[in-house]
C-alpha cells in the first residue's frame, strides 16, 4: 500500500489536525491554502462529545465513535456552501 495512505502521518490517519493549538492550526491554514479548499474534514479522533470545529472552523472532527465499541451517538456534518450545520439524533434508537 503506498505509504499515502498507509502511513500514520499520511493525510488519512495523522492526528495533527484534532489538536486544537496553534501548530496545529497554522499547518491547517497552511494545508488549506495549498489545496485551495475552505476547510478540513476530519475522522479517525473519537469525540463522543459529538462533531466539532477546531481552529475556528477550518477544521471539523467528525469521528463520533458510532462503532459498537465506543456506543457514540449518530451525527453528521451538513456542508451547504458556506455553511455548515451539526446533524445529531438526541434521543438515538437502536438500528
Amino acid at each position: 500500500m503506498p505509504a499515502a495512505i498507509d502511513d500514520r502521518t499520511s493525510p488519512v490517519w495523522t492526528r495533527v489536525y484534532a489538536q486544537d493549538n496553534a501548530q496545529a492550526c497554522g499547518e491547517a491554514v497552511e494545508v488549506i491554502a495549498r489545496m485551495s479548499v475552505k476547510r478540513i474534514v476530519i475522522g479517525h479522533n473519537v469525540d463522543k462529545t459529538g462533531i466539532h470545529p477546531i481552529c475556528g472552523d477550518m477544521v471539523w472532527g467528525i469521528d463520533v465513535g458510532l462503532s459498537a465499541g465506543y456506543g457514540g451517538t449518530p451525527a453528521a456534518l451538513e456542508i451547504d456552501g458556506e455553511r455548515t450545520r451539526v446533524l445529531a439524533i438526541s434521543d438515538p434508537k437502536p438500528w
